[in-house]
């Protein structure tokens, strides 16, 4: 678990290349406009749960994942609060985490219903080869 400031792309490359991270949380209390941090091709090489949230941002739309980055990620736990910018703020490259088999996404926000996420998280996923199940709590 760990709880960043800010989520430069250098600093994931930087744990991405840990050989034995198998679960890895990660609260992010900044995110800076248009900015977002790149998961590499053949980061996080074991991964198998990754869990993202931030405190007010949105830690959604700040991730991008590139083919072949995390080959054994599973699952996928994301944080959404009010600042979430709907359908269009999903990672992007979700497609490209081809062991992917559950989203839980857990709806901090305030403004945002339970199914207005959970129908934007459901049509990002049926574009995934695996179609993995989305889950809202």
């Amino acid at each position: 678990c760990l709880c960043a400031e800010q989520l430069p792309t250098d600093d994931v490359h930087v744990l991405g290349q840990l050989p034995s991270l198998v679960y890895f949380s990660l609260k992010v209390l900044c995110i800076p406009q248009d900015s977002a941090a790149i998961i590499c091709t053949g980061s996080f090489p074991v991964l198998e749960c990754l869990a993202l949230r931030s405190c007010d941002d949105d830690a959604t739309a700040c991730m991008v994942f590139e083919a072949g980055a995390m080959p054994k990620l599973r699952r996928l736990v994301l944080g959404v609060h009010d600042r979430w910018g709907g359908g269009s703020a999903m990672p992007m490259g979700m497609v490209q985490l081809l062991s992917l088999e559950q989203i839980h996404v857990d709806n901090m926000s305030s403004i945002h219903d339970n199914r207005d996420v959970e129908s934007a998280f459901r049509n990002a996923a049926q574009v995934h080869p695996r179609c993995p199940p989305v889950t809202i709590y």
